[in-house]
Formats: structure tokens, sequence, C-alpha cells
């Protein structure tokens, strides 16, 4: 009678045994289809289930770098790209000043008031050597004066030169604003050139930048998103990694219960 109790026993607890296997078996089917849809949902990466856990994503820290990085870059893009429609702005605008400056008329320049002075001297040492020191100058006078006598030459360079000087005198507001207006034009031109450099600087660090974002993804398989993105994408996935690893423990302690029916079953046969 013993004997039968405890045969009984046994075979209601391998039941029990058959109906908890039965249970987790379907646990663990439906855990392991909800991981694969997430993954297809994820996107980007297809391998199997087995990979996931051994799949070297790389860590947040470097996915927030490279977003810093790739930031950084994008945001002095935008400051070159405003700071050059400033320029641009800029330079219409001391242009249009310039060319109302110059269409009222020729403005004097310091320059050509030294050339005129310039050649008058020149002018006046020819009559120095020619009438004071008798030199034979015809040739160099030919040069100098091929049209006048020497001296109605020099008095005209004289009177310009005076003319010059009195121009210059009275029109210095304008010289002095033509003057300023050349020189921030250029400055402005120079910082476009400057602002252009930079810009294509910037293009091949940005070039360079999302080779290396692409290359850290390249063990996975994966054409990679935006940081932003991606650092999503990594939270997904490693919430389907945890499921995964828990569906792994629970197959694993499957097979201890297994191991416990088989026990029993021998018992029973015995």
């Amino acid at each position: 009678m013993g004997d039968l109790i405890q045969l009984v026993k046994l075979a209601r607890r391998a039941g029990d045994l058959d109906e908890e296997l039965g249970e987790r078996r379907r646990v663990l089917k439906a855990v392991l289809e909800a991981c694969q849809d997430e993954l297809s949902r994820l996107g980007l990466w297809r391998g199997p289930l087995d990979q996931v856990g051994r799949l070297a994503v790389p860590l947040p820290e470097t996915v927030n770098r490279f977003e810093e990085e790739l930031n950084a870059i994008h945001n002095r893009g935008k400051q070159i790209q405003k700071e050059k429609e400033q320029l641009v702005d800029e330079l219409r605008r001391e242009a249009a000043a310039l060319l109302e400056i110059e269409q009222a008329g020729e403005v004097p320049a310091e320059q050509d008031l030294t050339q005129i002075r310039s050649r008058r001297d020149s002018g006046w040492q020819l009559i120095r050597r020619q009438w004071l020191e008798g030199e034979e100058l015809a040739q160099e006078v030919r040069i100098f004066s091929p049209e006048t006598p020497l001296p109605d030459t020099y008095e005209r360079l004289v009177e310009k030169a005076d003319q010059m000087a009195d121009r210059l005198r009275r029109e210095a507001d304008r010289v002095q604003k033509q003057t300023s207006l050349k020189a921030r034009i250029e400055s402005l031109e120079k910082k476009r050139s400057e602002l252009d450099i930079e810009s294509k600087e910037l293009e091949a660090n940005l070039s360079q930048t999302d080779g290396r974002w692409h290359q850290i993804w390249a063990s996975c398989h994966i054409t990679p998103l935006s940081p932003r993105e991606m650092r999503q994408w990594i939270s997904g996935f490693e919430k389907v990694r945890f499921k995964l690893a828990e569906a792994e423990k629970a197959s694993g302690e499957m097979e201890e219960k297994k191991k416990q029916r088989r026990e029993l079953r021998a018992e029973l046969m015995a």
C-alpha cells in the first residue's frame, strides 16, 4: 500500500512538471516572438536572436561624444553662414556709399599729388641743369616735354600740383571717407575669404567625423543614423537584450525541470 501511495505522488509530481514545462514553453515562445518583433521595429540590424547578446554596440559615452562633435560642427557651420550673410549685406552698403562718393566727381588722392610733385621736381632739375649749369640736355628735354617748351611744361606742373594740393585740403572729408570705405571693404573681403576657408575646413572635418561615426558601427554591420537617433535605437536594443537574457535564464530553468521530470519517470519505471 505504501508503495502505491508513493507511486501516485510521483505520478502527480511528474504531471505537475509536465504542466509547468508546457506553460514555460508557451511563455518563452511568446517572449522570443515579441523580441523578434521589437527588433524588426527597431530596424538597422537583421541578425538572429542568438547573436543579440554578443553584438558589440557602441557605449552611450561614445555616442554622446560623437553627438557633441557633430553638433559643434553643424553649429559652427550655421554661424559661418550667418556671418557671411552679414558680411554680404555690409559689403553692399559700403560699396553703395563708395559709389555715391565717386559718382559725385573724381576724388583727389595723395598718391596723385605725390606723382605730380615728383614730375614737377624732375622738370625743375632739368631747368637747373640746363640753364644754371649749362648742360646739354636736348634729348632728356624732348623725352620729358615732347610737345611744349620745358618752361611751359614746368609751369603747368607747378600749377597742377598747387591745384591738387588745394583740392585735397578742400575735399579732405571726401578723401578721408573714400579711404576709410576702401579700407573697410578690403577688410570685409578678407574676412569673407577667411570664412570661405574655414567653411571648407569644416566640411572636411564633418566628412572625417561622419566617417569615424560610421566606422564604429561597421563591426555590427549597421549603417547608423544620427547619434541622437542611435541613442534611442541602443536604448530599444538593450531592452530586447535584457528580455533575451531573462529568456535564456528561463530556458536554463526549464532544462533543470526537464531533468527532474526524467528522474521522476525513471523512478516510476523502476
